[in-house]
């Protein structure tokens, strides 16, 4: 059974699993193995910052099958999905659903900015487009 936390700090659980799931992606996305031990290094304490800089402002949904976390979604005051992440052993299973629908009775106007390619599973959970370039998609519902 898979179990959504609400919550409002980070604590380095939550922020080494976006770091690393963030991480993830980029590297999915920019077709790289794996980035230098400097560049890795660097983009993390990058992103940590980021996230700790926007500690007051935003709500976290943690998604856990028993003890482990599978997933997490950070969305702002304002109605922002910041990010939305799911292990990729997890993927497909409707755990980005769960963590979606939870935020949508949670707050009403949600708006996001996402890669073309990640674009469909948004669209299956009701979003549309609103604005569009070559590299990003803004959305929402």
């Amino acid at each position: 059974m898979i179990e959504i936390r609400v919550s409002s700090i980070f604590n380095d659980e939550i922020i080494d699993f976006l770091v690393d799931e963030s991480y993830r992606l980029y590297a999915k996305l920019k077709g790289i193995e794996q980035l230098s031990s400097k560049n890795t290094e660097f983009l993390k304490e990058k992103l940590k910052k980021l996230y700790i800089c926007d500690t007051d402002r935003i709500k976290i949904y943690v998604a856990y099958k028993e003890k482990l976390m599978i997933g997490c979604a950070c969305i702002t005051n304002d109605g922002c999905l910041r990010d939305l992440y799911v292990k990729e052993e997890y993927q497909n299973q409707g755990v980005g659903s769960l963590l979606l629908n939870q935020i949508l009775y949670d707050v009403k106007d949600v708006f996001l900015t996402t890669y073309p390619n990640l674009t469909e599973f948004y669209r299956k959970n009701g979003f549309h487009i609103i604005q569009q370039n070559e590299n990003s998609i803004e959305m929402k519902k």
